[in-house]
């Protein structure tokens, strides 16, 4: 931990997106000379970062490219979730992560409930903030205040 706290990326406000799913692909698709015996490595990254106080964003790099290995679009931002879970960080934190932690790194005027914010919301059934896989069992998401599924 030493070595990352003199990086000083938490210090500096340096947020990570690990892309956990893209990495669990390159492991597995074996280009680049992966192994999938490396994927524990970027577990243990984020949780070192995550320790260190470095803010951990949810993101996924996904693609539709055929010179990387495909990820795709929408639900792979769920397994995100889980395999930041995996890494050491509670649901709590990694709602965060993919909301307002997202948002405030990016500027975006959402990733939270609040007076004054667009109701963009997703309502889902069970209590992701204790189980992370609950955050893919979408019933309805509204966008801007309209319901759109």
């Amino acid at each position: 931990m030493i070595e990352l706290n003199r990086l000083g990326l938490a210090q500096k406000g340096i947020a990570v997106a690990p892309t956990l799913v893209m990495m669990e692909a390159f492991t597995r698709s074996g280009q680049f000379g992966y192994k999938e015996s490396d994927f524990p490595n970027a577990l243990a990254a984020v949780q070192l970062l995550h320790q260190c106080g470095v803010t951990i964003l949810a993101g996924t790099d996904a693609n539709s490219a055929t010179y990387v290995p495909a990820v795709g679009f929408g639900d792979t931002l769920h397994y995100e979730m889980e395999l930041l879970t995996k890494a050491g960080m509670t649901p709590i934190e990694v709602l965060a992560a993919a909301t307002s932690k997202s948002a405030d790194v990016f500027g975006f005027p959402a990733g939270r409930i609040a007076p004054g914010q667009p109701a963009t919301m997703v309502l889902v059934d069970g209590r992701p903030d204790y189980k992370i896989t609950d955050s893919a069992k979408i019933r309805k998401i509204w966008v801007r205040g309209e319901e759109i599924l």
